[in-house]
């Protein structure tokens, strides 16, 4: 019940700027934002990219997001290095060859995974409506997984410092996905996803809260299923009853 709560508390301030963000959508980026008129049944009738004249908008936000890829998550060359704040411990032979080391597996992670065309389209989000967020997961094949988030999907706060330290997200899940993530008789099911994997129905659809927030937010002891860690990421459904 705490993080429903905390996501409706969050929902108001989103809402205020959704129709600022609905309006850049419209004429500058209007394949994003899938999120911003799924309330308005007048506007999931109205083709995307209708509402724009000509290119200019978008031909201006398409080189605005390749010079920001380009100059700073170039895939073409190193763009990182890892280093440590103490200089007299980088002149260390050691210290030196296990940065480097480190910096190498990085880059070749990046590499492997789907990095590159994420943070180029987190790019078009930051510049079409003042924000951008890509969540890296872990995968057991790659290694790491990143997932773009567009506006509309999502709602953020920040700390104490001004840094964003807390994102819930609304999203769909299958119930064969839901299988996959959190094992077949997982506790934590409502009886309606129980029922859908039991029988069979592995494509039917449920919605899911996603929460990243600082562990302890409210007051309350670790869960022993997660590890300490500076962010706690949970994944439970949004409705405690079946769809009709």
């Amino acid at each position: 019940k705490a993080y429903r709560r905390r996501y409706a508390e969050l929902q108001p301030d989103a809402e205020q700027l959704t129709p600022l963000w609905r309006e850049l959508n419209e004429f500058l980026h209007p394949w994003s934002g899938r999120y911003l008129f799924s309330e308005s049944k007048a506007m999931e009738n109205i083709r995307r990219g209708e509402r724009i004249y000509n290119s200019v908008s978008f031909e201006v936000l398409r080189t605005a997001a390749a010079g920001l890829h380009g100059v700073l998550t170039s895939p073409a060359r190193p763009w990182f290095e890892v280093s440590h704040p103490n200089e007299k411990l980088m002149e260390n032979r050691e210290v030196k060859g296990w940065m480097h080391r480190v910096q190498t597996t990085e880059r070749s992670v990046l590499q492997k995974s789907n990095f590159s065309p994420i943070i180029h389209h987190r790019y078009y989000e930051a510049l079409t409506y003042g924000q951008g967020v890509a969540i890296i997961d872990p995968h057991k094949f790659k290694g790491i997984q990143c997932r773009l988030l567009t506006c509309g999907e999502y709602v953020m706060a920040n700390g104490a410092d001004l840094d964003v330290n807390t994102l819930y997200r609304r999203l769909s899940m299958t119930a064969a996905q839901l299988r996959e993530e959190f094992g077949q008789n997982n506790p934590g099911f409502t009886k309606c996803v129980t029922e859908a994997l039991a029988r069979g129905r592995l494509a039917e659809s449920f919605e899911v809260i996603h929460a990243i927030q600082p562990v302890g937010m409210f007051g309350d002891p670790l869960h022993p299923i997660f590890k300490p860690s500076l962010i706690l990421s949970l994944r439970f459904p949004a409705r405690a009853s079946c769809p009709s």
